[in-house]
């Protein structure tokens, strides 16, 4: 179950090898977006501020003034006036991470298999502190914990559930809850976490986080078994999603859950835009929701499943998403989507885009790029597109009416 570092090298290879022969377009679409082609966005550059030894990124996100970057080792800070990171946390523990951590604004969450014990670790995303006021183990700089450490019912081998690297460890509502799957011998449980964070001080005045977690597991009102890995994790506003088996389910705060009886296939990503919620199945359908992620009506596909893949992102108003080491805008009011310029990312596998500042940025297993914002929204030019094997990233998603 568990997946060394070779093994996600060797996943890493494996998808990019097949971003190149089966990613493509629909050459009998004549729709295209708006915009002149621009020769002048200029190249992706790879980022030297990052002093790290660790270049496989996993995630990045943006919270107020701060941009941390979540790495296989280490996590580190930029803020609006630094150019290198203000601080940078390096965790030494022998890692084989088998999931995307989750940002929450004051801390990462990841999942891991090995090193000490199976289990999960709270690392911090600013210049704080992190630990417990309880027996729970951990530490300075970071806390960890096995699923029996606050719950006796499981076993010392219970472990996160997430398929690889791609998919979330767990996810944080806007209530401060974290929700997570959990596998042990007996099958799969659902959990929901109330972490109970709180800032005090600390010797030297640092913001210490304490963490007083309480597990609360979920028991769906639904005859289904749950069994084996999970593919997506995700919430929006109060509410937790998770995509598991072969069905998808809704998960409240309050810890009610139901399964999802709209959805054809099992959840790949999901992303909001202008307050409506979408998600992207495993069959690379589209659905989406109005009202908070309780009822969904399918938005439209693609007609290449390998699309599934794709995971949105929004820069200002515009949507946009990646898949591999590429990059497309997406008009979703026509299902128009189109390859921006993306020359220097080739062959990277992509983990995650941000605008901060005056740049964008881009997290790979391969080390931290960037463009500044102004040259982002250029679309490739025709003359780039020749000279290499990846097919473009033209066409349009087929919406249902």
């Amino acid at each position: 179950m568990a997946k060394s570092l070779i093994e996600i090298f060797r996943l890493s290879l494996f998808l990019t090898t097949a971003s190149v022969i089966l990613l493509g377009c629909s050459k009998k679409s004549s729709n295209t977006l708006q915009a002149q082609y621009d020769t002048t966005g200029g190249t992706w550059q790879v980022d030297p501020s990052l002093y790290r030894l660790d270049k496989i990124l996993l995630n990045g996100a943006v919270h107020g003034n701060d941009y941390t970057v979540a790495g296989l080792q280490t996590v580190s800070r930029f803020d609006t006036s630094s150019i290198a990171p203000s601080i940078e946390l390096f965790f030494p523990t022998q890692l084989n991470l088998s999931t995307k951590p989750e940002y929450c604004g004051d801390f990462w969450a990841y999942g891991t298999y090995g090193g000490r014990e199976a289990e999960y670790l709270f690392v911090p995303s600013t210049a704080t502190l992190i630990g417990t006021d309880t027996t729970v183990r951990g530490g300075f700089y970071e806390w960890w914990f096995n699923m029996h450490d606050l719950d006796s019912s499981f076993s010392t081998d219970a472990v996160p559930s997430a398929i690889d690297y791609q998919f979330p460890v767990g996810a944080f509502n806007d209530l401060g809850q974290f929700f997570t799957c959990v596998l042990d011998s007996d099958g799969a449980s659902l959990c929901l976490m109330d972490l109970n964070a709180r800032k005090t001080l600390t010797v030297g005045y640092e913001p210490f986080i304490a963490l007083s977690p309480v597990v609360k597991k979920i028991e769906p009102d639904v005859s289904d078994k749950f069994s084996g890995q999970t593919f997506l994790i995700s919430s929006y506003k109060d509410n937790f999603f998770i995509a598991m088996g072969n069905n998808d389910y809704i998960i409240h705060s309050n810890g009610t859950a139901r399964i999802l009886p709209d959805i054809l296939g099992r959840f790949y990503d999901m992303f909001n835009y202008n307050d409506t919620l979408y998600a992207m199945t495993e069959a690379a359908a589209i659905y989406r929701s109005t009202n908070n992620g309780e009822n969904w009506t399918q938005f439209g596909s693609f007609s290449d499943p390998t699309f599934r893949n794709c995971r949105f992102f929004q820069v200002d108003s515009n949507m946009f998403f990646y898949v591999y080491s590429q990059i497309a805008r997406i008009d979703l009011a026509t299902g128009v989507y189109q390859e921006i310029d993306d020359r220097g990312l080739e062959y990277n596998e992509i983990t995650s885009v941000n605008k901060f500042g005056r740049n964008v940025y881009v997290t790979t297993l391969s080390g931290l790029f960037y463009k500044p914002a102004s040259k982002f929204l250029t679309y490739l030019p025709q003359s780039a597109t020749a000279s290499r094997s990846l097919k473009l990233l033209k066409g349009k998603v087929a919406i249902h009416r």
